[in-house]
């Protein structure tokens, strides 16, 4: 396992249970950097290095990419971030989870 898949994997895991919440980008990254971390001192990832901010801002990129974040407010895209494809997260989210 490498820790950008963990990192990916982090991230998307967070999005999913917060899809519900939109939250400033900002504050999902602290979150998935905060999971990251303590997902490793539980053993539920094996690589420190997947609290990396610049991965975990990469794996937030790629998701408004792909369409799956967008900002809330279609006119501010430096307002908060939400789920709008709940389906496709959730699917990436249990592939990239293969792959850990």
């Amino acid at each position: 396992t490498d820790a950008t898949t963990e990192a990916y994997w982090i991230t998307l895991s967070v999005c999913e249970q917060l899809a519900e919440t939109p939250l400033p980008e900002k504050e999902l990254k602290d979150r998935a950097l905060e999971r990251a971390r303590r997902s490793f001192l539980e053993g539920e990832i094996t690589r420190p290095e997947a609290a990396n901010q610049n991965v975990v801002s990469a794996a937030l990129g790629w998701l408004l990419n792909e369409g799956i974040l967008a900002p809330s407010d279609a006119g501010n895209r430096k307002g908060p971030l939400q789920v709008v494809d709940l389906e496709r997260l959730s699917e990436l989210r249990g592939r990239t989870g293969e792959l850990r």
